[in-house]
């Protein structure tokens, strides 16, 4: 039996914290994919094999997270999957 390997979409627009959560969650044995804002996030998210679970930054061009998270919301396949977000805005 062919064993799946989790797969981890991290979504930030800062690419030095995209790598390093890249290369930490790698080394921990994930399939690692990456986007740069919500639309690409939300792009793989629809893909044929969407991801086990997304890591979303909120501040972003193009798309923010908060706007990605609403879509989500929207769309009963993508409401499946889990999201954390992570981000260095600075809570009210």
């Amino acid at each position: 039996m062919e064993s799946v390997i989790p797969s981890v979409l991290v979504v930030d627009d800062d690419a030095a914290i995209r790598g390093a959560l890249h290369e930490v969650l790698t080394f921990e044995g994930y399939e690692v994919r990456d986007a740069e804002n919500g639309a690409q996030a939300l792009d793989v998210m629809r893909s044929s094999r969407p991801p086990d679970v997304v890591v979303l930054d909120l501040m972003m061009p193009v798309m923010s997270g908060w706007e990605a998270l609403l879509v989500t919301d929207e769309e009963a396949a993508l409401r499946k999957i889990p999201i954390l977000v992570a981000s260095a805005m600075a809570a009210p």
